[in-house]
């Protein structure tokens, strides 16, 4: 059983300051600078720490995750599911390289074009085209969420641009049965994300409101937190978001909502 599944069976229910970073580990592209992006106005988060190097930049394409306790609270976040795709070899000036736009249009264009990677109660609500008949409609699988031999994502598909390589599955986002956010990169050596959540911002960069027209959620930077779980993953930034934040709890009454959301997340170590 992967660490993910054994972490989510215990279930029942990111912008910097223009931080520029070494190629990640395995990248071929020695010349290629890398560059976190930033929020445009306002608070940035912190640039990442000198001594790190870029890892893997991701897009992840899932839901988040909230309750309401009446019909007059405020919605509280109580997780994420996401799958992750590793788009780190689309970067611009890399040899398959999309041109900046395009590449900071994958999650808006995910979001939109690509069918939702999880289980869901409904399965036709994961379908493109679906319209949300209501506030429940994206509940997913609280026992087993994320789809077996999930595909890559088709970038030629969703960017338009024929020749454009597949986004391979690089791992999965959840938070484990201590509510605290996980980042499982299996497809890369074991690296492990156990985080706490150090700062936040918001931006309206190639922001969406998403499907539910609630908006874009925040810019995270996340830190490796104190429990030793982690492995090689220091920081996690969400970045480049669509999608995600909470529905009224005038709408939801007492009970839970899921919103669709993608976003782009640069892990170091």
């Amino acid at each position: 059983m992967s660490r993910t599944l054994a972490a989510l069976t215990s279930l029942l229910a990111v912008a910097s300051a223009a931080a520029v970073c070494k190629p990640p580990k395995s990248s071929n592209n020695a010349s290629i600078v890398y560059t976190l992006p930033t929020a445009g106005s306002g608070h940035e988060l912190a640039a990442p720490p000198a001594d790190v190097k870029l890892l893997k930049i991701a897009v992840g394409h899932g839901l988040q995750n909230y309750t309401c306790a009446s019909s007059t609270a405020t919605a509280v976040a109580t997780g994420a599911l996401a799958v992750l795709y590793d788009v780190t070899g689309v970067y611009p000036g890399t040899v398959a390289g999309l041109s900046q736009d395009e590449f900071d249009s994958i999650a808006h264009d995910a979001l939109w074009l690509a069918s939702l990677p999880l289980n869901l109660v409904n399965a036709a609500m994961a379908q493109v085209d679906a319209t949300p008949s209501g506030y429940t409609a994206y509940d997913a699988s609280l026992t087993d969420p994320f789809v077996a031999n999930t595909p890559a994502l088709s970038l030629s598909t969703i960017t338009g641009k024929a020749g454009v390589p597949d986004a391979p599955v690089l791992g999965h986002h959840f938070f484990d049965h201590s509510g605290i956010p996980t980042f499982d990169l299996f497809a890369d050596n074991g690296l492990y994300g156990s985080m706490s959540k150090t700062d936040s911002t918001t931006s309206t960069y190639h922001s969406d409101a998403g499907p539910m027209g609630t908006g874009s959620v925040p810019w995270l930077l996340l830190s490796a937190n104190a429990n030793g779980l982690s492995n090689g993953v220091k920081y996690v930034y969400r970045v480049v978001t669509a999608g995600g934040t909470a529905v009224s709890c005038s709408l939801v009454q007492n009970g839970t909502s899921n919103v669709p959301y993608t976003a782009q997340y640069w892990f170091y170590g």
